[in-house]
């Protein structure tokens, strides 16, 4: 499976600067433009779906550093753990307990899922068997769980699917509650629920 390492920006404002005639003028503030994106995938996409992946990379959920994102294609579990996260910021880290059986402390995804689990962002009914299931595509009833549940308080995470749906429908995260909940959504989906909630909670 693969994973690429964390990162960070820094945006950075700009001052004033000289004119010819020697009074000041206010440059443009950079920080509140959106970054190009580097991904060669990404070029024929809907402008709105190429504005929302800006907003995603200025927040820091994507990697500047690959040629590729893959925004049609579908996304597998535990990639979509280590890309939540970065909007998430769990306050505990800690190595893998053991929580599921298809999971090894030695694999890299395992830390990231143990920080979801202790963030009370997995729902039991997505975890049949004690498998996490991290290669099977995420599917819409999944990203919305994680997402209403990380949108609430800690304490208050041991939610159900049907209440998690309800209420994202009620945040507008969602246009109904008629839809087909097993459907995989594609990475572009993914990052976009993730981007609402970041906006939502964390801005």
């Amino acid at each position: 499976m693969q994973s690429y390492e964390p990162y960070r920006f820094w945006w950075l404002g700009t001052g004033s600067v000289p004119s010819s005639s020697g009074t000041g003028r206010k440059q443009q503030d950079l920080s509140m433009d959106l970054p190009e994106l580097p991904y060669e995938d990404c070029r024929s996409l809907t402008k709105k779906d190429v504005e929302m992946l800006k907003q995603a990379m200025k927040c820091g959920l994507l990697d500047p550093c690959v040629r590729y994102l893959h925004p049609l294609e579908e996304m597998p579990r535990a990639q979509f753990v280590f890309l939540f996260l970065k909007a998430v910021k769990p306050t505990l880290r800690r190595p893998w307990q053991g929580e599921y059986c298809d999971l090894s402390r030695y694999e890299y995804d395992a830390e990231q899922i143990q920080a979801a689990w202790d963030e009370n962002l997995i729902d039991p009914e997505t975890t049949p068997d004690d498998r996490f299931r991290p290669d099977d595509p995420l599917t819409l009833g999944e990203l919305i769980s994680f997402t209403v549940r990380a949108f609430r308080p800690k304490q208050q995470r041991r939610i159900g699917s049907l209440e998690c749906i309800r209420e994202a429908e009620k945040l507008g995260w969602i246009k109904d509650t008629c839809q087909d909940m097993n459907r995989i959504v594609t990475r572009a989906e993914a990052i976009q629920m993730t981007v609402k909630l970041y906006c939502e909670k964390f801005t």
